[in-house]
């Protein structure tokens, strides 16, 4: 078939648009001995015993029983099964002749056009696969799904439901399940999803996801007919359209007219905050309330990594809703869990500036609120930076808060109430202005740590952070050029530390360290990752038996 071939018929088959889903369709306009035949077009799918032609409400018309043709810039013909499994997305189009037997009459033959799917939502298709398998041991269910999948006719395939893995034993894979009340029984399992795409990633955030299966597979995941010996697992296709899509686009556009932003800028955040599964309600309000204008632009962080919560309703969502309703926080976790990295995305979500300010035992009341100064030979009172940026729209956090005086913490009581604002004697009222917020970071039981009053306590919301189950996406995002095997040695390292300090007689947490890990991934290339570790993880903390628990550990995992 040659270029003006495909060319003569176009304007007969017309160019099909792309499928709901966005994914690349074969389209089929039935025809009888070459004229197009009144009453739609057909769509072709891989069936569990061949491919069938589906009509525009969906339903089964017959099954193809050839197929002939050939992709742009070769002669060389398409078989069936390739034409719908394999289209080639980067070419625009291309023609075959199809033959579908409707089992009602004459073998009718069509013309078949592949088009590339566009994406939708800024590049996210309509729908995902996911490959889902495993070991029967991990699965111990799979092989009678699968032999059950043979025996019916792919119309006929159950739904399945997919959820996340939060077991004392997780496995860290998504897993399948045949129904809602199947998956209380972690032995009811069919199949564990293999690298779950980050569409599937987002929605599990939000909760379980249902979706279908389209075929099974090869442990690679290349489509394959039931009874193929090869046939290893099933694709579940699910759907991952944002159907709020349109609000979102519309507040976006809405916060960049009212100059809140680049619309590049905007539209980065809106991803973001998508991505992580963040309610659309809290999306829109975080849009509404980002100022036009700061004083302090370049105070505005700009983590190059940004916060990842585990659920819809993990850390990044709570913190951005009480921020978003004027209240102060208090961020409680061990060192190198995330609190930094947070308050920055944050930050940097609502437009706002951030001041930090190290808390230890030596700051007093004259750091919080200032003091007298001589300037010119005059004597003027100069306000603390804290409370100047407060003043002025910033977010203020003040790391290790627990380390400070509890009488110091007293200053911050009439700031952090109702009031939100504090009289400094010998300079006069300060308020604070209505997007500014105060922020405590604290690591409980360390050294040098105090417990704070009742009163500074009920002024802060607290926001206890998690412990990941692991730590293998942090640290790809953080070290990206680490290879998939040292992310999992660490990874394997970091629950050997996790079990050793839960233990009965284990490790204190201070043998917890995920910054530890980082460096060594990047000190890796040049000192090797088993050096980085030992500098960077064992020999952190301060004890001695730690120091040996700590590198036994890593000593048993690299030889």
């Amino acid at each position: 078939m040659n270029s003006t071939e495909r060319d003569d018929l176009i304007p007969a088959v017309g160019r099909m648009r792309p499928a709901p889903d966005g994914r690349p369709i074969l389209a089929v306009a039935p025809s009888r001995d070459g004229a197009v035949v009144p009453g739609g077009n057909y769509r072709l799918v891989m069936a569990g015993d061949g491919i069938a032609a589906v009509d525009e409400s969906g339903g089964e018309a017959g099954r193809v029983v050839g197929a002939s043709g050939a992709v742009p810039g070769s002669a060389s013909p398409a078989a069936a099964s390739e034409l719908v499994s394999s289209p080639r997305a980067d070419e625009a189009w291309f023609h075959a002749v199809c033959r579908i037997d409707t089992g009602s009459g004459p073998v009718v033959a069509g013309y078949c056009s592949v088009i590339p799917g566009e994406s939708a939502g800024g590049g996210r298709r309509g729908f995902e696969e996911a490959v889902c398998g495993g070991s029967n041991i991990k699965a111990p269910m799979r092989l009678d799904f699968i032999r059950a999948l043979r025996e019916t006719p792919a119309s006929a395939w159950p739904e399945i439901y997919i959820c996340r893995d939060e077991g004392l034993r997780s496995s860290g894979a998504p897993l399948c399940f045949e129904s809602a009340a199947l998956s209380a029984d972690r032995m009811n399992c069919i199949g564990l999803v293999s690298g779950p795409g980050d569409g599937l990633v987002t929605l599990l955030r939000s909760g379980p996801v249902t979706a279908g299966v389209a075929s099974l597979c090869t442990k690679d995941g290349t489509p394959c007919a039931p009874d193929s010996p090869e046939a290893w697992g099933f694709l579940a296709r699910y759907s991952v359209e944002n159907k709020s899509r349109s609000a979102l686009d519309e507040a976006l556009r809405r916060a960049c007219r009212g100059g809140r932003g680049s619309f590049e800028l905007l539209r980065e955040k809106v991803e973001y905050m998508a991505g992580q599964a963040v309610p659309e309600n809290i999306i829109l309000k975080t849009l509404e309330s980002i100022p036009e204008y700061t004083d302090y632009p370049e105070m505005i962080p700009d983590p190059p990594v940004k916060f990842a919560q585990a659920d819809a309703f993990g850390e990044l969502t709570r913190v951005l809703a009480y921020r978003l309703c004027g209240m102060n926080l208090r961020l409680i976790g061990n060192k190198g869990c995330g609190k930094n990295t947070l308050t920055q995305t944050v930050d940097w979500l609502l437009g706002v500036p951030q001041y930090r300010m190290q808390g230890n035992a030596e700051l007093d009341k004259l750091d919080l609120l200032g003091g007298p100064t001589i300037e010119n030979g005059t004597m003027r009172y100069q306000l603390s930076d804290m409370l100047t940026y407060l003043r002025d729209g910033a977010d203020v956090v003040l790391d290790e808060g627990n380390t400070i005086k509890p009488e110091c913490a007293d200053v911050l009581h009439s700031l952090t109430d109702e009031a939100r604002r504090i009289e400094v004697p010998g300079y006069g009222l300060v308020k604070m202005a209505g997007i500014s917020s105060f922020t405590i970071t604290m690591n409980e039981d360390y050294a040098g740590t105090n417990f704070m009053n009742e009163a500074t306590i009920d002024r802060f919301t607290p926001i206890q952070m998690s412990q990941p189950d692991s730590v293998v996406e942090i640290l790809r995002r953080v070290v990206p050029a680490a290879s998939d095997h040292s992310l999992r040695v660490c990874d394997v390292i970091y629950s050997g530390i996790r079990d050793k300090i839960k233990a009965a007689d284990g490790l204190e947490s201070e043998a917890m360290t995920i910054r530890g890990f980082v460096d060594a991934l990047r000190a890796e290339p040049l000192l090797g990752l088993k050096l980085g570790l030992m500098d960077n993880v064992a020999n952190k903390p301060q004890d001695s038996y730690t120091r040996l628990q700590l590198a036994e550990l890593i000593e048993s995992m690299i030889r």
